[in-house]
């Protein structure tokens, strides 16, 4: 589950965790399908393909730069670490 925190530790709205699919859905499928575009947001074959690698060890936003292995646009990789 995903959990936001304070910078205390604090965990907020306990209730309202969400699993991190639906997290990652919830920023980026959810609001293309809003305004009528089903190719952006997903992962799979034919989908537009904008997306960054980022390393597993970095587990919170803002990403650090060097935390990012690989970045994609339209379908080609245009960085790599």
């Amino acid at each position: 589950m995903c959990a936001r925190r304070t910078p205390a530790g604090h965990l907020l709205g306990a209730a309202e965790r969400v699993d991190c699919a639906e997290a990652v859905a919830t920023l980026t499928a959810a609001p293309a399908r809003a305004v009528g575009v089903s190719d952006l947001g997903v992962l799979r074959e034919g989908a537009i393909a904008d997306f960054v690698v980022v390393d597993p060890k970095v587990s919170s936003a803002p990403f650090a730069s060097d935390g990012v292995r690989l970045t994609m646009q339209g379908g080609e990789v245009v960085w790599q670490r």
